[in-house]
This record gives C-alpha cells, structure tokens and sequence, in this order.
C-alpha cells in the first residue's frame, strides 16, 4: 500500500506583458523567486529578463541509447491521483488547472508522477504535447534550484527561479507544424556538459550554458499555468548508458 508524503507545490510565478508572445522579445518578461506550498497572497514582481542571444546552428548530439518511452499506455512513472492529471488513456496524458481568478495569470501548479526519473550524465530528453497550454511545460529539478522550459504557441522560454530578477530568459520564437490544427509541438532538450540544447519542432531555438545542466537530470514532472489544458502524448529520453539511468518512489513512503 502506497502511503501519499504530503508534498503541494503551488508556484508563485510572476511575469508581466507575456499575454501575446508574439516575439521572443515580447516574451522576455518576468517570474518571481519563491515556490510557496501555499496560494499566493501578494503581488508579483517585475523582474528583468536575460538577453536572449541568437541560437548557434551546432550540429545535434546523438544519444545512442533510448533508456525510456512512455505513451502513457503503460503510465510507466504512475501518474494516477496527481494534482492537475485529470486522464490517462489512449489520449496521453491530460493535464488542466481550472482557471483561478484569485491567482495571477502566470502561477499555476506542478504535476508530477509517483516514480521519478533521473539521468546522471549527458542525455535528451523529448516531449510532444497539443491543446491549450499558454505558459506550461516540463520542469527538472524539483527539489532545489528547479527550472522549467515553458511554452505557448509561438515561443519558449528558460524559467529559473533561483535566479531572483533574472528568472526568465527567453530563449525565442519557433515556427509551428503546418499540419497542426491543435497545436501539437515537440520540444527536445539535449543535455552535452555544462551546455542546454532546446529544438522545437526540429529547428534549434537556443543554447544556454551553466553548470546546473550538468548535475544529475531529475525529470519532475509538467508545470501548468492557471487556466491552461493541454496533453502530453509521449516522452522519450535517450542517453549513453542505462547504467545512468535510475527511477524511484522519490514522493512515496512505501
């Protein structure tokens, strides 16, 4: 019998002038620097935003090893009677957090898995997802120093929050699927060292470097910004051995 650890996490996130992100320069705004477990009760702060260099045409690293894929089929990392799940099936992954209009327009929740996944060394990690998210994506890290690669429609930004004023960098625009009625989009992070990669439907957006990006990679799950609904209907991770790969009842006591 799993025994629930009573971990919430509600995110203050504050950000101003993001509403369009028609440009990565309009989207280069502001998040704020604390995680509470509780609502938010105060307002957010304007902090500034990281320059945004243009990305560098490297050529893609190759990860030989496919340590994991989930299609949600399986529900592989048990998502089952998370905060913001709302179906597991043949859809994907449903995630939603109703609208809030105590809450600001940019704080939301984190949903997470029962099992945590971690890789300790160079590795990519792919998400594909569609439907109505603003300002929501995967984060990593959710224990100290987390950061999260967020999306609307037509940009991607770095969320970090340790950061303080510096929290948001915006990392720039990418060009939708000609095909995509509901904006389905695949962001791929590739993890080289001290280096983040960040594709976006295939088309390199940025590169950022920092020491952090070569820590372990503890995949924690989907923030999801008030009022968005969206779906996530696979995620792979490759890396060079499955020897660095490790999953674990990180958020259970069994």
């Amino acid at each position: 019998m799993k025994k629930v650890f009573a971990f919430s996490i509600i995110l203050l996130i504050g950000l101003a002038g993001l509403a369009s992100c028609s440009s990565s320069e309009d989207a280069a705004q502001s998040a704020s620097n604390e995680v509470p477990a509780s609502q938010v009760t105060q307002e957010p702060t304007e902090p500034e935003a990281t320059s945004t260099p243009e990305a560098t045409a490297t050529q893609e690293p190759i990860h030989s090893v496919l340590f994991f894929e989930e299609d949600f089929s399986q529900n592989t990392l048990d998502w089952e009677a998370r905060e913001g799940v709302t179906e597991i099936g043949a859809e994907g992954l449903q995630l939603e957090m109703p609208k809030n209009e105590a809450m600001g327009p940019y704080q939301g929740l984190l949903a997470y898995p029962w099992e945590t996944l971690q890789v300790n060394g160079d590795c990519t990690f792919e998400f594909t997802m569609s439907g109505g998210y603003t300002f929501s994506g995967p984060m990593f890290n959710p224990d100290e120093n987390y950061y999260s690669f967020i999306l609307n429609p037509a940009s991607v930004g770095l969320l970090r929050p340790s950061l303080g004023d510096k929290a948001w960098d915006a990392l720039g625009d990418y060009k939708k699927q000609a095909s995509s009625s509901d904006n389905n989009v695949t962001i791929k992070i590739i993890f080289v060292g001290e280096e983040v990669q960040v594709y976006v439907n295939d088309q390199l957006i940025a590169s950022r470097t920092d020491e952090i990006f070569s820590h372990p990679k503890t995949f924690g799950g989907f923030y999801v910004v008030n009022g968005d609904k969206f779906a996530v209907s696979e995620i792979k991770v490759w890396g060079n051995s499955l020897d660095d790969l490790q999953i674990d009842s990180k958020f259970v006591n069994k």
